[in-house]
């Protein structure tokens, strides 16, 4: 399969005149926007490359629901939570915003009253990972989701001054403290440049996958905010993939990114590069592969953790004949605190949901709790709302001291 050259390859090759010419030919059989970057406008190409690798997504995520299919449904939860967790923390990192996982994981855990750092990024990322946030169609939603994510988060000097986003300036800047890009220099270009990227979004005659991957460009040049704009713009991109892709994999695109940094930066610069004459054919193509390296990644996890679910299985049944201080539904709670581990670490497992899956009252599944506190074989991530995980004679119980207490 041949290489698909930049722009500014073919230029120092050849000429600005051969540059110009492959650029309209590339354009007349490609997906053409609104949307400028510098003197022209952004278009991309469905290379063989692309339909190869989106080929490959689809083909990945297939076999994710048939992984994801045989996980018991606290796993599934546990994991889910676990993902969230790990996603946060990658995408403030990618920022710069210092971030515990302990400090997500109360703030994922926080009644709505509490006013724990995080709690409000954390709440959407559980929604999202529910399917229960929509993508927004116009630049007030953007501002609303944003007021919801980052709101209590952004400096007082940050908070945007114009109608809905910013009304001055901004740069973004390496870590030399050198200038690399200028947003969109005012509200009205603002404006200009998300509806270009809307109506790109709309139209009919676009694919669908590589269009929202094109956008998440579209968003990040823009910079519409003073402060927020990365890790709004990858949350904007987790849901609007969601309406294709698996909750597990777009909750894992952030943890893939931060591995691979300079790889998704420079995918930006090169958009931005005049000679490249507004291709974004290889930022699509590098933003699939990044998609599809967060599947590859859950792919293996799942994997592995599967052989572990074998291993507590036998353990379990093993306990069933031999453990005559603990009742049958103790146990059975037991197997379930040992799913939860093995696919969410140390984030534990609520009451509520303990209940539901072992089919019992509330107050028959508190009283299994009760029975597995006293043995020493459960302790408590957090009282309100109740929720536990595996003491570390728990682990050692259930032969599980080769997980990681924080796994995945």
């Amino acid at each position: 399969m041949r290489k698909y050259k930049t722009l500014k390859a073919v230029f120092h090759q050849f000429d600005a005149q051969v540059a110009e010419a492959e650029e309209r030919r590339r354009r007349e059989v490609g997906f053409e926007t609104s949307f400028t970057v510098g003197d022209y406008r952004l278009f991309y190409v469905a290379t063989p490359q692309l339909l190869n690798i989106q080929e490959q997504v689809l083909l990945n995520e297939r076999a994710l629901e048939l992984l994801a299919f045989d996980i018991p449904v606290a796993a599934q939860r546990s994991y889910l939570f676990d993902l969230i967790t790990q996603e946060i923390s990658a995408t403030n990192e990618i920022e710069g915003v210092r971030s515990t996982r302990r400090e997500i994981v109360e703030a994922l855990q926080a009644e709505p009253s509490e006013n724990k750092r995080f709690r409000e990024i954390a709440r959407l990322y559980l929604e999202l990972s529910k399917g229960a946030i929509e993508a927004p169609e116009s630049a007030q939603q953007v501002r609303y989701i944003y007021n919801q994510l980052l709101g209590d988060e952004i400096e007082p000097d940050d908070v945007p001054d114009g109608k809905l986003f910013r009304a001055g300036p901004v740069w973004v800047r390496d870590g030399a403290g050198k200038n690399i890009h200028a947003g969109a220099k005012d509200e009205e270009k603002i404006d200009g440049q998300l509806k270009a990227m809307f109506d790109h979004l709309s139209a009919d005659d676009v694919p669908f996958i590589v269009s929202r991957l094109v956008s998440h460009f579209m968003f990040e040049a823009t910079h519409p905010f003073y402060d927020g704009n990365g890790r709004f713009g990858r949350f904007l991109l987790s849901v609007q993939l969601q309406a294709v892709f698996s909750s597990y994999t777009v909750l894992t695109l952030s943890h893939i990114i931060n591995t691979q940094k300079d790889k998704y930066y420079k995918a930006f610069v090169e958009v931005e590069n005049d000679l490249n004459r507004g291709d974004a054919t290889l930022f699509a193509q590098v933003m699939l592969e990044l998609l599809r390296d967060a599947q590859l990644h859950l792919i293996q996890d799942f994997n592995a953790k599967k052989e572990l679910m074998e291993v507590l299985s036998q353990r379990v049944n093993t306990l069933m004949d031999e453990a005559e201080d603990l009742s049958k539904g103790a146990i059975d709670s037991l197997f379930v605190f040992g799913q939860a581990f093995l696919f969410g670490g140390s984030v534990g497992l609520d009451w509520d949901t303990l209940a539901g899956v072992l089919a019992k009252s509330k107050n028959t599944a508190r009283k299994y709790i009760d029975e597995l506190e006293s043995a020493g074989l459960l302790q408590r991530a957090s009282s309100r709302p109740l929720r536990l995980t595996l003491s570390k004679d728990g682990v050692a119980f259930l032969s599980l001291e080769r997980v990681p207490s924080d796994a995945s």
